[in-house]
């Protein structure tokens, strides 16, 4: 009993000796200066925590949690932290490492089935280290988490639309939805959330007992910070942000006592208090330059005591004054964070304050690694607040200069009703414009709400609901013909672009088609003519990888569309605006080093002759017309060529290879498996079964009639009597070329039963290399679409084949064409 009364009195004597310590000054002058600072860089409230040699020696508070209120800061006054929870995400992958459940160089798709992104290659060859380590190719994409209504499974799914900025690991590239990725990896792994990872496996053994991963119930705490922000010249309160869906790329809220904890862990190289949450080998590989960040002359001249940069996983990595320096700063509405170490020291800091964007805590980070080093005196605050200043009297002049540049007195080119409707981006979703008196109104996601109001001709102004966000302005697109088709936004530094959708009005009046090949692609696109032997010559476009030549010949494919007279990109105007499917297997293949021909059908757009006459055999002829074409072409090597037949053009590609059995490989997107007569019977029944409109009685009657009509049809023109009769079995059991049979889950059009017969018929002929592919939530279009109803294409946001589809067709010609 008396050991014991003992033990607890030196424990309380220890307890109190830290508390003290951790209120002291450690440098004289520092609570001065700092005060001082907040009150240059107009920060309302800022905590801050000294960790050396594993001790805290320092943490406390300085200035309000909320202007206008009394309630001051201290050490445990909550704060979002920003992007410094990255380093949270990157230790729980390192976590799972150590539990042998995942590599780090193990591919994203070997843990998350179905991760696409928009290049093939990347999807492919993506690894857990290069979306740590911020090198994935991909500019930020924020519109698709900041302020959207997507959730984290969402947001993964929809970066397979972010088109890439930057080569595959050529450069450094910021980029948030990767980590949102490495959080979804850490849930799938784990079997729990992100959020109850961090909790039970970081928070809870550092004692971080204040920390969260989400704003839900910090409104119900006591020691909370309120966000802030410099409204047009004056700091006030801002709405706090909901960015729970982005939780692994930023989400965390905490104080500096808790954050003292995390610092004790990355200088104590994953052990804390003797308990060891992280081995020293992923410390270490955490803390190692896995990303070059290239220094700009702005960054040499703030700080010529700096001489690299670079990323490691969660963690920047620089040096400062001979010293290695590890640091990861945090940006969220309303609030800035920094987190900075100097290991060499055994030193390390942490900076929350309640501010908007603000460079205070780099500049304090300096100076107190100045203080800590013995450096020579530098002020840091004064130093860096001049610059500021300078790059926001930069902004204001920039922003008169765009003032000066509006046209005054113009008026928009069409009356407000013509502007309003819906526009879609595959990524970022559906923003709406709506007519109000005299105005529009703008509405993208939960919270970006406004009123536009005219600029100069087609561009409308508009001040967002978020008072951290400045004035944006919405662009308006017009084609030949006047109609609008498409609306651009700058909403987080990089301009996006929505396609308005078809709507009662019907669709868009397109102008001339630009086929040529979009700027830095590996290949040309020529506008080309084909000649037939039946006398018709078709249009086309030829895309011809770069180098191809007669010395080099390339393989070669030949698109076919689908039933209908259809344009060469096989687009559906009306039906899904957007869709580009063949101009998109186009580009794909060309990237490979594979040359495209898709025509024009005869009698539609360019092409010549007489659509209204010809049967599937007679299409069938223009396309062997095609192949013959590219093997009088020196650039193309005549003996790999391959076709690429979408719906009814997957019924004619056979009947081509029938002919031409020296192809290396067809491929079927939703090639029919069933005569015709049995596939229009189910469209029409169920096209009558999803129409709202009528009900039993009436359809009832449309049902029993649906015989009658497919009879009627038979008889209408040449082409639906041949599709009627014509039996793709028969056919497929004749046919050796190699095959590639696709098709989507909830295609409503060729269902997707229909492939295991297709491909059965193939096998029984003798056919050796018959490949099979199923896409989940796919329609007839291979456009994402958990109902497949061909009523519903107007509706989806996404107009474009999806990546996986696209990889798997190039990949499987690749092999085919060698």
């Amino acid at each position: 009993m008396q050991r014991a009364l003992y033990s607890a009195a030196v424990a309380l004597f220890v307890a109190a000796s830290a508390l003290s310590a951790q209120s002291r000054e450690p440098y004289p002058g520092l609570d001065a200066y700092i005060n001082a600072a907040i009150g240059t860089w107009k920060v309302p409230g800022l905590g801050l925590a000294i960790v050396r040699n594993d001790s805290v020696i320092y943490a406390t508070g300085y200035g309000v949690r909320e202007l206008g209120k009394a309630a001051t800061v201290d050490e445990k006054t909550i704060f979002a932290i920003g992007s410094s929870s990255k380093a949270f995400t990157a230790a729980s992958i390192a976590m799972l490492v150590d539990q042998g459940k995942v590599e780090l160089d193990g591919k994203v798709t070997a843990y998350l089935p179905g991760f696409q992104l928009f290049d093939p290659y990347a999807t492919r060859e993506l690894t857990l280290r290069d979306i740590l380590a911020h090198r994935s190719g991909l500019a930020r994409g924020e519109l698709a988490w900041y302020s959207s209504a997507f959730d984290r499974d969402e947001i993964v799914r929809r970066v397979r639309f972010l088109e890439p900025t930057w080569s595959f690991r050529s450069q450094f590239g910021y980029q948030n939805i990767m980590y949102i990725t490495a959080g979804q990896v850490v849930a799938k792994v784990a079997g729990v959330s992100w959020d109850d990872y961090v909790r039970d496996h970081i928070f809870a053994p550092l004692g971080m007992t204040s920390s969260s991963t989400t704003t839900r119930g910090l409104d119900a705490l006591s020691d909370v910070s309120v966000p802030h922000a410099d409204v047009d010249g004056t700091i006030m309160a801002v709405p706090r942000r909901n960015i729970d869906n982005a939780g692994p790329a930023g989400s965390i809220n905490s104080n500096v006592v808790d954050m003292a904890q995390w610092i004790r862990l990355q200088l104590g190289e994953g052990t804390v208090d003797h308990k060891v949450l992280v081995s020293r080998k992923l410390m270490q590989e955490m803390h190692t330059p896995q990303t070059i960040i290239r220094l700009d002359t702005a960054a040499r001249r703030l700080n010529p005591d700096t001489h690299y940069s670079s990323y490691g996983l969660g963690w920047f990595l620089e040096d400062y004054r001979g010293r290695e320096v590890w640091h990861h700063g945090g940006n969220i509405d309303g609030y800035t964070a920094l987190v900075a170490l100097l290991p060499e020291e055994k030193f390390g800091l942490v900076i929350l304050t309640n501010m908007n964007g603000t460079g205070l805590p780099r500049a304090l980070m300096r100076k107190i690694f100045d203080l800590q080093t013995k450096a020579p005196a530098r002020d840091w605050s004064a130093d860096m607040w001049k610059r500021t200043e300078e790059a926001m009297a930069r902004a204001k002049t920039a922003r008169q200069r765009a003032e000066s540049q509006r046209v005054k007195d113009t008026r928009p080119s069409l009356a407000l009703a013509e502007y309003v409707g819906t526009y879609s981006d595959s990524l970022h979703g559906d923003v709406v414009i709506r007519e109000a008196p005299g105005a529009l109104q703008f509405a993208f996601g939960p919270t970006w709400q406004g009123t536009l109001e005219h600029w100069n001709f087609d561009t409308f102004h508009m001040k967002l609901g978020s008072p951290v966000l400045g004035a944006i302005n919405v662009q308006f697109r017009l084609s030949p013909a006047g109609k609008v088709t498409e609306a651009v936004l700058d909403m987080v530094g990089a301009p996006t672009t929505f396609r308005r959708r078809a709507d009662a009005r019907g669709a868009r009046t397109a102008g001339p088609v630009d086929y040529s090949a979009p700027p830095g692609a590996p290949y040309i696109a020529v506008n080309v003519e084909v000649p037939t032997p039946m006398g018709h010559v078709l249009a086309g476009t030829l895309t011809l990888p770069l180098g191809a030549s007669r010395e080099r010949p390339v393989p070669a494919i030949v698109t076919i569309t689908g039933s209908g007279p259809t344009l060469r990109d096989e687009d559906l105007p009306g039906v899904l605006d957007g869709y580009r499917a063949f101009r998109q297997i186009a580009d794909s293949l060309g990237r490979r080093g594979i040359a495209v021909l898709r025509m024009d059908d005869r009698g539609t757009g360019l092409s010549k002759g007489n659509f209204a006459t010809a049967t599937s055999a007679d299409f069938a002829e223009d396309i062997r017309a095609g192949l013959a074409w590219l093997r009088a072409r020196p650039e193309i090597d005549g003996k790999r060529l391959g076709l690429v037949g979408h719906s009814e053009g997957g019924l004619i590609a056979p009947m081509v290879a029938l002919k031409e059995s020296d192809l290396r490989g067809i491929v079927l997107l939703a090639g029919p498996g069933k005569r015709g007569r049995e596939i229009l019977t189910f469209q029409l029944t169920n096209l009558a079964k999803g129409d709202t409109s009528l009900n039993g009685a009436k359809l009832d009657s449309t049902l029993k009639h649906v015989p009658a009509v497919v009879d009627s049809l038979a008889q209408s023109t040449p082409w639906m009597k041949y599709f009627l009769s014509y039996d793709p079995l028969a056919t497929a059991r004749q046919v050796k070329v190699p095959v590639l049979i696709l098709n989507g889950a909830t295609d409503q059009q060729v269902t997707p039963e229909q492939v295991p017969v297709l491909a059965a018929a193939f096998r029984k002929g003798g056919n050796k290399d018959v490949t099979v592919k199923v896409f989940p939530q796919m329609n007839h279009l291979f456009v994402h679409d958990p109902v497949g109803f061909p009523r519903n294409y107007a509706k989806l946001a996404n107009p474009r084949v999806e990546p996986d589809v696209l990889g798997m067709i190039a990949d499987w010609l690749v092999q085919r064409m060698k």
